[in-house]
């Protein structure tokens, strides 16, 4: 897992994309994060998988990581700008919390490992329902995205 994170976000991580996650209070009663992290995927990901980010600077163990969906799709380019609504709970993602209201929109320093996980591919269907309550959205986004594009 270790030579994971070196490779997706020392020797993969495009030159121009800084290390950090931009993280932003998505809803007004301040239980829901945003947090867009740009990196190099060089197998890209599909729609309705998750990948796991750690905040060295934040949790008290240097590689923590957390399983989050990936709620964006891939665009295909060079880097990609992955986006993930986190509900916050207790621990890592309440401390992203305080410190985000804290300081604003704020940026902190992130790795990522994934993306892990193999949806369904719903193009052969005629007819598709999706079904999503909360945070759930973010499997079901994706997967809506990618069905009309």
């Amino acid at each position: 897992r270790l030579l994971r994170y070196i490779t997706l976000n020392y020797i993969l991580r495009p030159s121009t994309a800084p290390f950090d996650a931009t993280i932003a209070v998505a809803s007004p009663s301040s239980t829901l994060l945003e947090i867009t992290v740009t990196r190099n995927m060089p197998f890209g990901w599909r729609p309705g998988q998750h990948a796991f980010l750690a905040f060295p600077g934040v949790s008290t163990v240097p590689l923590e990581s957390h399983p989050f969906t990936i709620a964006s799709i891939p665009r295909g380019g060079p880097s990609e700008q992955l986006r993930f609504l986190i509900r916050v709970k207790t621990g890592a993602t309440l401390k992203l919390l305080k410190l985000v209201q804290e300081q604003g929109k704020a940026s902190f320093r992130a790795f990522i490992d994934g993306p892990y996980g193999m949806p369904a591919d719903l193009g052969p269907y005629r007819t598709t329902v999706l079904v999503a309550g909360g945070t759930g959205v973010t499997y079901t986004l994706p997967l809506l995205l990618d069905l009309v594009k």
